[in-house]
């Protein structure tokens, strides 16, 4: 009821401004007319055309309520704006099938399951993210948001992808960095030297025959912890006898946000540090 109102306030602010233009445009015309007839000489008609311009009834004076009232409603706008576009985005994704958590309200922080999603409304856009690494920036549009996330999700996603298989190379990405650093079995290694090496082992065959930029598939930190992710979510932690663990990162590690890798699942998670496998045979 109150936008109608300011609405209607509006309109009619509208029709008195097209009123004072078009009145104006008359008065200047006649104002002009009147010098050049006075630069003639022609007082007949000079008097004339000034009594009708004395004669002539000014149109209502704009007042500034319109002004005052969009302006108010602007700002009521402003605060109940994200508490209406998170009810539209929810109803969106429960539509779309999507699962919809809120997050937090400062920044206003929703979660379309896997990604957590930052609204920012001042600039009118949206942060798409995971594992706190930013993936995309989308208008404020429920659509293009469900678009992009699908869009996301399936960059992440791969047919192929086999627990038991991940798992192996995880365990020979290790071995290598392990090699790579003179460390013993069971050692811990970072998250961040072990992923070059994981990364060359997630390549295929094509690219091990020949190994140029076009074989090539990108293997970086958003889609490590995604792996990781699918992984624990299967259950498939263990190898040849030997368990794969994580290792925490420390409150002075977790400033280095290149050097650790969050995890999470379902909007909660911690950082971690480090990577080993531990028990088995001893090597």
């Amino acid at each position: 009821m109150e936008t109608e109102t300011n609405v209607e306030t509006l309109s009619q602010q509208v029709q008195q401004w097209e009123a004072w233009e078009k009145h104006s445009k008359q008065q200047g015309k006649l104002w002009r007319d009147l010098s050049e007839l006075m630069q003639k000489g022609d007082l007949v008609k000079a008097n004339k055309l000034l009594n009708q311009l004395q004669g002539i009834e000014n149109p209502p004076t704009p007042s500034g309520e319109a002004a005052a009232a969009v302006k108010a409603w602007c700002e009521t706008e402003e605060r109940q704006r994200p508490l209406k576009f998170g009810k539209q985005l929810r109803d969106a994704a429960e539509a779309a099938g999507v699962a919809f958590q809120q997050l937090g309200a400062s920044p206003p922080t929703v979660r379309l399951d896997p990604f957590t999603v930052e609204l920012n409304f001042k600039k009118g856009e949206a942060e798409i993210s995971f594992s706190r690494l930013e993936l995309a920036t989308v208008p404020l549009d429920c659509d293009q948001l469900l678009r992009e996330r699908a869009r996301l999700l399936a960059s992440l996603e791969s047919a192929d992808f086999e627990p038991a298989d991940y798992l192996k190379n995880v365990f020979e990405a290790y071995k290598r960095t392990l090699a790579g650093q003179g460390l013993k079995w069971g050692e811990r290694v970072d998250l961040v030297e072990l992923l070059p090496e994981l990364a060359f082992l997630q390549q295929s065959e094509r690219f091990r025959k020949d190994p140029v930029r076009e074989a090539f598939k990108p293997y970086g930190k958003v889609r490590f912890a995604y792996d990781l992710a699918r992984l624990r979510r299967a259950r498939q932690l263990e190898y040849q006898g030997a368990r794969l663990t994580l290792g925490t990162a420390t409150l002075g590690s977790t400033s280095q946000k290149d050097r650790v890798l969050f995890l999470e699942e379902a909007g909660q998670g911690q950082y971690y540090l480090s990577i080993a496998f531990q028990g088995g045979p001893s090597r």
